[in-house]
């Protein structure tokens, strides 16, 4: 007596493995998908701490409002170029840091914005 499967049984293991993967792959492309957006609010916050360190150091040239390109933070050596790579379109980021004066509460506070809305006046 011969030991195997019957067609029947492969096609019954082939339709549920197709039925599991239907419902786990759009489940597993959301968790890549909220991995990456975390990954960037997190590496946003960071960029905004060390922009923090910035202003410590440079409490002369804040105002109101100051832009801080993240070139020019590149530039003084307080971010590297991986430190600014989105992690969803794997571009560099083009925004800034837009420092503001906030009287409420007698501090700054720092926002990362995107490059077309990198000016006091906004």
């Amino acid at each position: 007596m011969k030991r195997g499967f019957t067609l029947i049984e492969l096609l019954a293991i082939m339709v549920v493995l197709g039925m599991i993967a239907v419902i786990a792959i759009p489940n597993i492309q959301t968790a890549f998908s909220k991995s990456k957006q975390n990954l960037l609010e997190n590496q946003i916050k960071s960029i905004e701490n060390v922009a923090r360190s910035w202003g410590v150091k440079n409490t002369n040239k804040l105002d109101d409002c100051y832009v801080l390109t993240l070139d020019e933070l590149k530039r003084l050596g307080y971010l590297e170029n991986q430190d600014v790579i989105n992690p969803e379109t794997k571009e560099e980021l083009d925004g800034c840091i837009k420092i503001t004066f906030d009287e409420s509460i007698n501090q700054y506070k720092y926002t990362y914005t995107e490059s077309t809305l990198c000016s006091c006046n906004n």
